[in-house]
């Protein structure tokens, strides 16, 4: 059973004040006989991120955009934050249920190739695979400055690194001139 379909008849056929059509689960599922939606993926992203800001950091729908403007995400284009004020708080919760459960037919259709993790935002991470294709790679904080003589030096997660491959491979010291 579709988490959208557990509502009652009635408030199926009535949506003043109830569930919009935009947020029920089959309008938010991204993907189709196995290929991926990326346009409803970029409007899941963008919905994701507005019951997030709605809901965990309270923020009412006026200020939304600015908080959008700042995580540089486009705003929703089949729901509007204005719509949010009739919501009851059921309704809310469903929805962020139904968009949970787009994300994770997502997250299932890709397979495990490039999966975000469960807290990572999709907008996020489409940000993440954008520019791993244009060719932008992790990079590694291998170096910190030093406050005390402004020279860059090892951070502790590297050296703990270093510290754990020459602990496990038996190496000594002089195996890597340059340390």
């Amino acid at each position: 059973m579709q988490l959208d379909e557990r509502m009652d008849p009635s408030e199926l056929n009535s949506n003043l004040g109830g569930m919009p059509d935009a947020l029920r689960l089959r309008s938010l599922q991204c993907t189709n006989n196995g290929a991926i939606q990326w346009d409803i993926v970029l409007e899941l992203a963008s919905l994701e991120l507005l019951f997030e800001i709605h809901v965990k950091d309270d923020i009412v729908w006026d200020c939304l955009k600015a908080e959008f403007e700042k995580k540089d995400v486009d705003m929703p284009t089949i729901f509007l934050p204005q719509e949010l004020c009739p919501l009851s708080k059921r309704y809310i919760s469903r929805c962020h249920q139904n968009i949970g459960a787009a994300r994770d037919d997502l997250m299932e259709e890709l397979g495990g190739f490039f999966v975000p993790k469960q807290d990572d935002p999709i907008f996020e991470w489409l940000r993440d695979v954008k520019g791993y294709s244009n060719g932008r790679r992790v990079e590694a904080e291998n170096f910190t400055l030093n406050t005390g003589n402004r020279q860059m030096q090892l951070s502790i997660c590297a050296s703990f690194m270093l510290r754990h491959i020459f602990f496990s491979y038996n190496l000594p010291c002089n195996v890597v001139p340059a340390l």
